[in-house]
């Protein structure tokens, strides 16, 4: 054989050997990678367990062991973060709490980052939520960087108005108070059908002491419900808070508001009788009574309406009324100060009250109203 000859017989050899060793070395990977795969699996699930029963830490000890493993698990990271930001306690001073939060705001990130399929997309708007709630005033309380993550978060879902809502509340809670109202009538028109919508408007309005526009918001949500006893009883509270607290008002504008309220509580009562409904506190109205009671307010005598409810006792000692259903009342309205002894009309029967006239005079008939039924505005 030739010299060139025994050259490519030994090139042929060696490579040979390299290619058999080649072969073994990606056998012995692909069995690392399935050993890796497996192992990450199984942190996963058992993480995903301590996770279930709120053991937050040891989920966050497994996340990370499944994501040394295979990093390429988007869903983990929201976990993991989430993990982190349980564990946190407002208000406790130690380092090992305060690295909690920068850690749930790194994985929600990437959470955000890498969920990307659409069928993440729950768990993307997720991300973003708990992200926002992480910069928000009981935590790391930093409004700058919380609001352009609701600020994503409005454009991966611009129809749900709690979006806007959080907006709202960052501005405000800035002093940015035009941009918080924009942005409420923002959520008005993403959901003109939400009554939450409207009750969040009217919260916002009575904060910044705007009555009247608090008012209209009401007004409105009870157009979009105007089956449901309480939007109507909601908006006689707000009249009659208005009316007992304002001290700057007119008697005669004391006396409009209190008559709008008493209005809006005779079209509550209506709605209840007739779809027996259930207030959020409870108190099943069982019937509505119009008993028209004069009160001596020591200058003059005024009426008011009283309504039977389930549930709720208030009222004065030596208030008469024609029992129904149910033997207890509420006040709703009494036009002008303080109250005196209630005086009925002869041919009603009695009914004992444990409120004593000198309670009611002294804490009002506003807050009366809203203990008895059971504080459902």
């Amino acid at each position: 054989m030739s010299i060139n000859g025994e050259k490519m017989g030994a090139l042929r050899r060696r490579m040979g050997a390299v290619a058999a060793l080649g072969l073994v070395a990606m056998v012995g990977l692909s069995a690392c990678a399935k050993v890796a795969n497996l192992k990450a699996i199984m942190s996963y699930k058992e993480a995903n367990k301590a996770y279930q029963l709120a053991d937050y830490k040891r989920s966050a000890q497994l996340y990370e062991e499944s994501l040394q493993s295979d990093p390429n698990q988007p869903p983990i990271y929201f976990y993991l973060g989430n993990s982190y930001d349980n564990q946190y306690k407002p208000g406790v001073e130690d380092p090992a709490n305060e690295a909690l939060l920068p850690k749930a705001v790194q994985n929600y990130e990437l959470a955000i980052e890498k969920l990307s399929r659409p069928e993440d997309v729950n768990l993307k708007k997720l991300s973003l939520q708990y992200l926002a709630a992480a910069y928000g005033p009981d935590k790391l309380n930093d409004p700058v960087k919380a609001e352009p993550t609701v600020q994503r978060l409005i454009r991966l879902d611009p129809a749900n108005p709690t979006n806007y809502f959080a907006l709202a509340k960052i501005y405000e809670d800035s002093g940015v108070y035009d941009e918080a109202e924009k942005v409420l009538d923002m959520a008005k028109a993403a959901k003109p059908g939400d009554a939450t919508v409207y009750m969040t408007l009217a919260g916002y309005y009575n904060r910044q002491g705007q009555f009247d526009k608090t008012i209209a918001a009401l007004k409105e949500r009870a157009e979009k419900e105007p089956n449901n006893p309480e939007a109507f009883y909601t908006l006689s509270t707000y009249y009659w808070d208005e009316a007992y607290r304002n001290n700057r008002l007119k008697e005669s504008e004391k006396k409009e508001y209190v008559q709008s309220g008493m209005d809006a509580i005779d079209h509550a009562l209506i709605q209840a009788r007739n779809r027996r409904d259930q207030f959020d506190g409870g108190a099943r109205l069982v019937a509505a009574l119009e008993c028209e009671i004069l009160i001596d307010d020591g200058e003059q005598t005024s009426r008011a309406r009283v309504g039977h409810h389930h549930g709720a006792i208030v009222g004065t000692q030596g208030l008469n009324c024609r029992p129904a259903d149910h033997q207890i009342l509420a006040i709703h309205q009494v036009a002008g100060g303080g109250i005196g002894e209630g005086r009925l009309r002869p041919g009603v029967e009695d009914i004992a009250f444990p409120v004593k006239p000198r309670e009611m005079r002294n804490r009002g008939v506003a807050a009366l109203a809203k203990r008895s039924l059971g504080e459902l505005g």
